[in-house]
């Protein structure tokens, strides 16, 4: 089964409806330009409130590796890394990255490959990019929808799908019924294809 991440979580509302209604993995954005930014320590009080089985991510861009030391003690499982790559965790890590920069990826790391470099642009890309990768470590964002989900799982059915700009009322608030559709849709693909 394909995996669902959630991201731009900014409050425990929507984390624990997102959690409770199939959402995987909960995304929190410590990067201070971002509409959808959050504080390790507010970020920290709602993951203190999740299910032990939902996997909590660190979105960063270059993080330092003060900041990667944060993250690890604030409880995070997995830490998702935009632009500078080379710094060490003993969480696990995912490093993001344009569709254009498909061919430095490794089949050895978990890659979510988004329009851009930093994502959050809620735009598409041509999937039919992916099919050079080993699908078991691939992240797919960016433009995805319940009107597309389908499509892009004919084409790849990758390790996980990561939504956020267009399961929103506004930049970080969730849109609950937005989230319930998009989920049944992500489902129901899911298991035709995976028949």
């Amino acid at each position: 089964m394909v995996k669902l991440k959630i991201c731009g979580i900014t409050n425990l509302n929507d984390a624990l409806f997102c959690s409770d209604n199939g959402a995987d993995a909960l995304g929190f954005v410590l990067y201070e330009k971002s509409l959808r930014n959050i504080s390790i320590k507010k970020s920290t009080d709602i993951i203190k409130r999740l299910s032990p089985f939902i996997a909590t991510v660190a979105v960063c861009v270059d993080p330092s590796n003060h900041l990667v030391k944060m993250v690890e003690d604030a409880g995070f499982s997995v830490i998702q890394i935009h632009g500078n790559n080379n710094v060490e965790t003993r969480i696990k890590k995912i490093r993001a990255v344009s569709y254009k920069m498909i061919s430095e990826c490794h089949s050895n790391e978990y890659v979510l490959i988004d329009s851009a470099a930093i994502g959050g642009t809620g735009k598409s890309f041509n999937w039919k990019s992916l099919k050079t990768l080993a699908p078991g470590k691939i992240i797919v964002s960016g433009g995805l929808n319940k009107q597309n989900i389908f499509s892009l799982f004919k084409i790849v059915k990758p390790y996980a799908v990561d939504l956020s700009s267009s399961l929103e009322l506004s930049p970080g608030i969730k849109n609950h019924l937005k989230i319930k559709e998009f989920i049944a849709a992500f489902q129901e693909a899911d298991r035709e294809i995976t028949c």
